[in-house]
């Protein structure tokens, strides 16, 4: 995500091309998979279904006009692989939480990236917090992000605040925390590592090897629960082409709350 106007996280064709480049379109399937919880309590088994992206990759929820009013996750800030060079290169990677974008063209989601850009050979790699209500520019914030860092995050929505996006790094302390009124549907909740598109498209997918999301709820119909609670996607990353994955998330963990998403090819 370029906060110079050269790229944004999610929205517009790049966060509807979860539906554009679907199951049907990707050759996969759905697959059923248990939910549960800790101390032996009951939970009906939902559905996983497996989903495809030329953008996003990890774990998402649909559900029905103004159900969902709470998105939560916590990650630990992936390092940078390989080498960051060369005459021109500019490759990303972002990991957040939203509400919105699977089927419509808002989301309000906050979260880290990491980026290469590399101009004439002077490369430098970089790691920073954000948010977004798309349509609107994303907006880069004045906290210190390093890999390593555990980061929490959520977005919450309520009728006399709008939409509140807050991030906390609990490694360092610091935190910050917005809210805005804003038209939008509230019909889905979103865990995911994202290859962020420019005006020229969706860059190249920083090699940032796996990361992990912990701690992953929603609040669907003023009840909060697990993703596994919930009929869910699992997202995976293809190239543009449709050709081959680019990353893929896991099966969710006992808890229904946890689950990694793998760095496999840069794409785009």
């Amino acid at each position: 995500m370029s906060i110079g106007g050269a790229a944004t996280v999610a929205g517009s064709a790049m966060a509807i091309a979860l539906i554009a480049l679907g199951p049907a379109a990707v050759g996969l399937s759905s697959v059923g998979h248990p939910a549960g919880f800790a101390s032996g309590a009951h939970v009906v088994p939902r559905t996983t279904s497996a989903a495809g992206s030329s953008n996003w990759g990890g774990y998402a929820v649909s559900t029905s006009n103004n159900a969902v009013s709470d998105v939560k996750g916590a990650w630990v800030v992936p390092h940078f692989k390989g080498a960051c060079g060369g005459l021109y290169n500019f490759s990303a990677a972002s990991f957040w939480v939203g509400i919105d974008g699977w089927s419509d063209t808002t989301v309000e989601q906050i979260g880290t990236s990491v980026e290469c850009n590399s101009v004439l050979y002077i490369s430098a790699v970089t790691y920073f917090a954000w948010y977004e209500f798309y349509p609107s520019a994303p907006v880069a914030l004045a906290m210190t992000i390093s890999p390593g860092d555990q980061v929490k995050a959520e977005v919450k929505y309520t009728s006399s605040a709008g939409f509140t996006v807050s991030i906390k790094d609990v490694t360092t302390g610091s935190s910050f925390s917005t809210s805005k009124s804003v038209s939008a549907n509230r019909s889905s909740a979103e865990w995911i590592a994202e290859a962020p598109s420019s005006t020229s498209g969706v860059l190249p997918l920083v090699d940032f090897a796996k990361v992990s999301f912990t701690g992953c709820t929603a609040t669907v119909s003023g009840s909060s629960h697990p993703v596994s609670y919930y009929s869910n996607y699992a997202v995976t990353m293809w190239n543009t082409a449709g050709t081959a994955k680019k990353a893929t998330p896991s099966a969710l963990g006992p808890l229904g709350t946890g689950f990694s998403v793998t760095w496999v090819r840069y794409g785009p």
